[in-house]
C-alpha cells in the first residue's frame, strides 16, 4: 500500500507494515532505508528516489535523511510500477548560467533532477566529469549549436566548455580616436561634465550584480607619435553611472616616452582591488599634459589603442538558459 510521511528532524520515521516489495517514490536526493523482520535488520542502504526492492520479507521500515522531507513509499506483497503518476516531476526551476573560459560546471549531481532543458547563446560542448580540453579541442564531449535547445536526462554532474579565451576587450581603437589635451594643474579635481565638454574619448562598462565588488585589473595598449613629450596618460572612472560627476583617478598609466606602442599590464594604476558598484561606469581616457603650445581639447599625439581584461569576471564565454523539471 501507499504511505506518505513527513520527516521533521534527523530521527527519521518508522512505518510498520508487512510486505516483500518496497519502492521509494518520493524522497530527498540521499535517503537511508532499513528493513526489519521479526526485530532483525534484513536490509540497509542509501537509496534514491525511484529505486525498488523485491522479494525481501519485512514487517518494519525505517527511513531517514539529513534534511526535513516529505516521504512517499510503496510497501506490500505486490510491486508497483515506478512510472506511476505519483512520482512525476512536480517542480520547475529556471536559471541563467554564466559560462567563463575553460571547463565549467553546468549542472551538479542531483538525483531529484528528472530532466534539464538547456539553450546557450554560443556553440557549447557538453560532457561529464571525464570531459577534458586538449590544445583547445574538447574530449569526451558533444557540441550543440548556439540557440539549439537540448535535453539532459542524466542526473549526474554535467560539465560544459565554450572557449579558452580569457580576454574581454572593453575598448578597441583602429587608430582614428586620438587623445585631447587636458591641461594639468596641481590639486585639480576632474568631473564627468568637464571631460565630456573637452571631447575626451571614453567607453562604458556595465557591472551586473554578479560582478559587484569583484576585484579586477586592466591592460592598456598606448601609442605615442613623434615629438610627444611630457604627456601623462590616465584613466578616470565614474563613481556610479555615467551621470555621476565624481571620478576615480587611476593615476598615471604612463608618462612621456619615446615614439612607439607600449603595453601596460595590471600595474598599480590599472587595478581595482574592491571592484566597482552595480551599474554602468564611464571610463575616460585622459591625456594630462604640461607641454607648452597645447590648448584644452586640442588633439595630441597620443592614443589608447586598446583596453582589455583577462579576468573571468568580465571575460564571459557565453550564457545558458537552463530549465529543470524535478521530482
Amino acid at each position: 500500500m501507499l504511505f506518505q510521511k513527513r520527516q521533521n528532524d534527523n530521527e527519521g520515521v518508522f512505518i510498520s507494515t508487512v510486505g516483500s516489495h518496497f519502492t521509494l517514490l518520493k524522497a530527498a536526493p540521499v535517503t537511508r532505508v532499513s528493513l526489519f523482520k521479526n526485530g532483525s535488520k534484513v536490509f540497509e542502504s542509501i537509496m534514491w528516489q525511484g529505486m525498488s526492492l523485491k522479494n525481501i520479507p519485512f514487517d518494519n521500515i525505517y527511513i531517514s535523511s539529513d534534511v526535513i522531507q516529505d516521504i512517499t513509499i510503496w510497501a506490500g506483497q505486490q510491486p508497483i510500477d515506478v512510472q506511476e503518476p505519483s512520482i512525476r516531476q512536480q517542480t520547475i526551476r529556471a536559471d541563467q548560467v554564466f559560462i567563463s573560459n575553460g571547463i565549467n560546471t553546468l549542472l551538479e549531481n542531483d538525483p531529484a533532477r528528472v530532466i534539464a532543458r538547456v539553450e546557450c547563446d554560443k556553440d557549447i560542448w557538453i560532457g561529464g566529469e571525464n570531459m577534458a580540453v586538449v590544445l583547445g579541442t574538447p574530449q569526451n564531449a558533444r557540441r550543440y549549436k548556439a540557440g539549439q535547445e537540448f535535453e539532459i536526462r542524466a542526473y549526474g554532474h554535467v560539465n560544459c566548455y565554450i572557449s579558452d579565451t580569457a580576454q574581454a576587450v572593453l575598448f578597441d581603437n583602429d587608430g582614428s580616436v586620438s587623445n585631447v589635451a587636458v591641461p594639468w594643474e596641481y590639486g585639480t579635481v576632474r568631473t564627468r561634465t568637464e571631460l565630456e565638454n573637452l571631447g575626451v574619448p571614453y567607453f562604458d562598462i556595465e557591472i551586473p550584480a554578479r560582478m559587484a565588488g569583484v576585484p579586477f585589473k586592466l591592460k592598456v595598449l598606448l601609442q605615442f607619435d613623434e615629438g610627444v613629450t611630457a604627456h601623462g596618460s590616465k584613466l578616470f572612472i565614474t563613481q556610479g553611472d555615467p551621470t555621476t560627476e565624481a571620478l576615480d583617478n587611476t593615476g598615471f598609466v604612463s608618462g612621456g616616452v619615446s615614439p612607439g606602442t607600449y603595453e601596460y599590464e595590471g600595474n598599480q594604476h590599472l587595478k581595482w582591488p574592491n571592484g566597482l558598484s552595480v551599474g554602468v561606469h564611464r571610463v575616460f581616457m585622459v591625456d594630462e599634459t604640461t607641454s607648452a603650445g597645447y590648448t584644452a581639447g586640442q588633439t595630441v599625439g597620443t592614443r589608447f589603442l586598446k583596453v582589455w581584461t583577462e579576468n573571468n569576471v568580465f571575460a564571459l564565454a557565453g550564457t545558458c538558459q537552463v530549465m529543470q523539471e524535478r521530482g
